[in-house]
């Protein structure tokens, strides 16, 4: 049951929230079919007007017991269209884009957004929301900044193979023309020492070049016979 007085309900003024960061302001005009809302204010996000406004909500009885946040502060909030567009801005430029607006007219985590960037003044609107909250970023600057890593120096690169310490000194490393799937070629051939010059070699069995994809190299993975794991 509840008071018939607002000034006689104990929740008036009780503080709830993990950290006690809301507060019970009183009844919620929005109370229907006899089941009492609470207007509750969350002091958190009530610091960030521009994304949660004055961070005042209606809610029930029970989920104030249960610490249930109706805010920013919950679990999994409920993003409005409007906050979500302060969010992708806010995003946006913190990443050097420029938010242009949503694809479609239903507004949530899965929807698709536009998107430019400053630096290479590209446009894309392959990226949802969530994607790019989970690190997505333009595509163009990322091939761009592959293709760089493509062009570096062989012997910066090969000092930075080196750097595993599996690698016999004196091995050669030289690019391969083999390209992926996305047309970058981020294979090398490698040169070692001892397996390319034994008798697999000398009987021409084996051409003495070992490719292997540059990540691996890096890491310190072995494609000739020195590897445990060599394919025969």
């Amino acid at each position: 049951k509840y008071p018939k007085h607002e000034k006689d309900d104990p929740l008036i003024g009780k503080t709830f929230g993990k950290f006690g960061q809301a507060v019970v302001l009183g009844w919620s005009s929005k109370s229907a079919n006899s089941i009492r809302k609470y207007k509750v204010k969350c002091l958190t996000c009530a610091s960030d007007p521009e994304l949660y406004g004055e961070a005042c909500y209606s809610i029930a009885k029970n989920e104030i017991h249960k610490d249930c946040m109706p805010c920013g502060c919950a679990m999994n909030p409920k993003w409005k269209p409007w906050q979500y567009e302060v969010k992708l801005k806010r995003e946006a430029k913190n990443r050097d884009y420029e938010f242009l607006g949503f694809i479609g007219d239903k507004i949530n985590s899965k929807t698709y957004i536009e998107l430019s960037c400053n630096k290479c003044k590209s446009s894309w609107d392959t990226c949802t929301i969530s994607r790019l909250f989970g690190g997505s970023g333009c595509t163009f600057c990322k091939r761009e900044s592959i293709r760089l890593a493509q062009t570096k120096p062989i012997q910066e690169m090969s000092e930075g193979f080196m750097k595993s310490g599996k690698f016999l000194e004196g091995t050669i490393f030289t690019r391969s023309d083999r390209a992926n799937s996305q047309g970058y070629h981020p294979y090398w051939f490698y040169e070692c020492p001892r397996c390319s010059f034994d008798e697999y070699v000398k009987n021409g069995l084996c051409d003495g070049k070992f490719e292997a994809h540059g990540s691996h190299l890096v890491a310190g993975k072995l494609t000739c016979r020195c590897s445990a794991n060599f394919y025969w």
